[in-house]
């Protein structure tokens, strides 16, 4: 992928998601991630500005009990 023009290789399974706004609100947002059967071992946050981000990290942590987190630049996942 791109980022800032530069290339990063991709080490994670990418999927779009129809019908949902890239802007949703957090409702919207922790509404979709509350239809999951299981949580995933690890829910990555990068949805808006970083005070937005940590905003919803901590909602899904408080009302879904899941793993989440707001990655650092060049933060990297061995999941």
């Amino acid at each position: 992928m791109r980022l800032f023009g530069e290339e990063y290789p991709v080490k994670a399974r990418v999927f779009t998601i129809g019908g949902l706004s890239a802007h949703a609100d957090q409702a919207a947002l922790l509404g979709w991630l509350g239809g999951f059967r299981r949580p995933p071992a690890q829910t990555w946050v990068v949805h808006g500005e970083p005070l937005s981000a940590h905003a919803l990290r901590e909602m899904v942590e408080t009302n879904l009990g899941w793993n989440a987190a707001v990655p650092h630049p060049g933060q990297t996942s061995p999941l």
